[in-house]
Formats: structure tokens, sequence, C-alpha cells
């Protein structure tokens, strides 16, 4: 395999199937999922989960929105420095890194279009994690119209999980990742008979992600990425509305938005979206959500999502795992260790934010979203949303390659390219502190119900 200069290879694709066969012995997963996933091998933007074409429809707007396009060329023969090393011209980057599609959006104007390998102006592909975000957002709607509130307890919409659940559990700690539930999918990456596999391979998700639930920990306490958590919710807002989750989520922000292409969203075999992943369209339509936000939810003058979920994503101040009311929504933030704080809010940093303690192994760190808080949506295979609210500017990249978006540290590169710097400093990466390893060894006593 020739080795591309900008991308490093950690894993290859021998040891994933070694570990998905050692998977395969200790694993009770469902043996057909377990098949598929090894037979795939990789996880592919364009394919679907499972043997069969399982998805329900998104038709395409009679009406549909097209933004105007500039005759700037926004990229042309830009280059960054990244990290100190040689300058590199900007449209090679994404090229070497399996990008099917690059759009920038900024004045509400397309100033930059291209497609590479597989991807074209109608071609939907998956978007994997970043449907999360339109799950969020979905939520925030319903929690909008009066369906329910954040703070309702889960069991109110899900009684099957009595006493398997934290009885405290609330929607909000379902859509903050904080809720309480064993799960590492980190961990299950690569392994074809992993948790994360098994529920996007399953010919019944709801059934399936019920009877695996257990709480090990007091919910809102611990951060957690989990994508079984983010199904929950789908079936909350389903329970809630009476309506099939992607009937709400189209008739409420599909339709609303305006889409001009068909899409669809991947489901199992009894026509349940997988709601943490699997959204299907084209990139331009991608943009539409985050332009919408960008206008503090208002969509061709209606306040179509809530004001204060787009707060909630211009103030968050939690990078690399930090949800809070908008899941994947995600903000670059100024870090500085604890034990080197003044007190004093540092230059560049928003005012009147409360820092957030962020961690990198076992240092401490605070951190505070920039002034101007830019934020990202971040999936699989390097497909990433990104906006920068003071330049106005909308960033939208569907990839296609594992590895090769692994290390790459997009949103600097985004955020470099909005402001129209030539020069990216990398930051060490940062989570919030998980579960403790602790926490797993204790058996948890939950309160009585």
């Amino acid at each position: 395999m020739k080795k591309n200069k900008f991308k490093t290879k950690l894993f290859s694709k021998n040891t994933l199937l070694g570990l998905g066969a050692l998977g395969i012995l200790s694993s009770c997963m469902e043996l057909k999922s377990a098949k598929e996933a090894l037979v795939k091998n990789l996880p592919s933007a364009y394919d679907y989960l499972g043997t069969k074409k399982n998805f329900k429809a998104l038709p395409k707007s009679s009406t549909p929105y097209k933004f105007p396009v500039s005759s700037t060329n926004f990229l042309e023969g830009k280059t960054l420095k990244i990290d100190g090393k040689a300058p590199v011209n900007i449209e090679e980057l994404f090229a070497s890194t399996k990008t099917q599609a690059l759009i920038i959006i900024k004045d509400g104007k397309v100033v930059y279009e291209k497609y590479f390998d597989k991807g074209g102006k109608e071609t939907i592909s998956n978007v994997w994690s970043v449907s999360k975000s339109y799950t969020a957002a979905t939520l925030a709607v319903a929690v909008g119209k009066g369906f329910l509130k954040m703070d309702d307890l889960v069991l109110k919409y899900i009684p099957e999980l009595k006493g398997k659940m934290d009885p405290r559990t609330k929607v909000k700690d379902l859509i903050n990742m904080r809720s309480g539930f064993l799960y590492n999918e980190i961990a299950g990456l690569g392994n074809p008979t992993s948790r994360i596999a098994d529920i996007a391979y399953t010919s019944d998700v709801n059934t399936h992600i019920l009877k695996n639930i257990k709480s090990i920990a007091e919910p809102g306490t611990y951060y957690n990425y989990d994508s079984q958590a983010t199904h929950l919710v789908t079936m909350v807002i389903s329970k809630a509305t009476g309506q099939n989750f992607v009937d709400f989520f189209k008739e409420n922000l599909w339709d609303k938005l305006q889409m001009e292409t068909d899409g669809e969203w991947l489901t199992d075999e009894k026509g349940v979206a997988r709601g943490f992943c699997c959204l299907k369209f084209t990139a331009m339509d991608d943009a539409k959500l985050s332009q919408c936000l960008l206008q503090g939810g208002v969509w061709r003058g209606e306040q179509l999502i809530p004001k204060w979920f787009v707060d909630q994503i211009r103030t968050n101040n939690e990078r690399e795992g930090g949800f809070h009311y908008s899941l994947s929504f995600r903000n670059n933030t100024i870090n500085i260790p604890v034990n080197e704080w003044d007190g004093k809010t540092p230059e560049g940093a928003r005012k009147g934010v409360e820092p957030n303690k962020i961690y990198v192994g076992s240092k401490e760190y605070w951190a505070w979203p920039y002034e101007d808080s830019d934020y990202y949506m971040q999936g699989l295979l390097g497909n990433e949303v990104y906006t920068h609210p003071a330049s106005k500017t909308i960033i939208i990249k569907r990839g296609n390659g594992l590895f090769e978006n692994i290390n790459q540290p997009w949103p600097e590169i985004y955020r470099a390219m909005a402001l129209e710097e030539d020069v990216v400093e990398l930051r060490e990466k940062f989570g919030e502190k998980r579960i403790p390893s602790e926490v797993y060894k204790k058996k948890y006593v939950m309160p009585k119900q």
C-alpha cells in the first residue's frame, strides 16, 4: 500500500479481524450480526447495515432551498502549516484523507464546493454519529412543542427499564451521555462482536438495547460516550409524541429545512431507526441545520429550533467528549493547567462562563470556550460539520476513511480556515473524566423505585 504523507495508520485490517475473531469466541451477540460485521470488516459511508436495505425514506422538498453560490473560490492556492511542519495545500490535505465532499458556506453563500472519490452533489452517504446531533435537535423541538421536558424521568416513557436503570435517570442524562450505564463504546471500535457492532446490526434494536441496559453509577455524575443512550432518546421522543421517531423528525425538521435531495434513515428490520447513527443524505443538505443554528434556530422566518438549545451549543465549554443538551455539538476551547491558572478569564475566552475541568491522563486543566464560540459535530470516518458564528462560516466535510482521519486536528483546521489563518498549532486531546474503573468493580445499589 502506498503510504500517504498526510496520515498515520494505527492499526491494520488484520489487527481488526484478529480482535473480531477473539471477540466471537467470547461474545454472546447475535451470530448474524457478528458474521455481517466480520465480513464487512471496516465501515463505509455508503453501505447499509446488514444484508437488506432497511430504511425510512426522507423525500426531498417540493420547494427546496438552494444556497446562493458565490463566484469566489475560497481555498484557491491556500496552505496550512500544521504543528510546525511544512505548509500543505488545503485541498490536497482533504483529498488525501478520503474526503468525499467539502463545502464551505460563508454569509449564507457557497464559497467552495468540491467532491472527491465516490462523492457527488446528489450522493447520499451515512454521516454516522453526526446523526446524534439531529437526534438532539429533534429532542429540542419536541421539548419546545411541549411534548416533554428535559428533566422528565426516563421511566415515564420507557417503564420497561424499571429495575435495570436508576429510577432517577432523566431525559437530559441520556442526551448528555451521563446516564451511568455500563458501556464502553471506544473499546468496541474495530471489534465486530462488540456492543456497538451488535446494536448497529441487530434486527430488533429496541428490544436488544432494552435487555442490556444496566446502571452502574448515579445518573448525571459521569460522562460516558454511549450510543445506546442516544437511541433511548429516540424511544422517549416516540412515546412522548405518539409518532415514530423518524416521522416526527421528518415533519418537524427535515421537511421544514427544505432538503434538495432524497435522504433516508437506516432502520432495523422492524422499521425502527438506529437513532445513534445512520442518517444518510447529501453534504449540501447537511449544511441547512447548521445554517438554521447560525441564525439562532430560525429558518425562513420560523423559530424552528428553540433558542435555549442554540444558546447551549454556543456556551458549552467542554471539548473532546463534552456534551451538554446538544450531544454531538462540541466546542474548541482555551485550556490552562489547573495549577497554573491565575484566577482570571484568559484573553480570547468567552467572558462570564465558568471554566470546566477537563483531563489529559492524570493532568487537570480548566477549559473555556473561545469568545467567538465555534462548535462542530463529529462522526466516524471523518464526517464533520463545523460552524464559526463570528465569521458566519460553515464547513461540511463528508468522509469515508477510518484511519486517515484519526490523527488530523480537524476542529483546529476548520477554525484556521474560517479565520483565514495559515498556521495550526496542535493541542493535547482532552476528555472529560470517564466512569472510574473502581465504579465498574463495585456492585451498584439502585434507589428503591
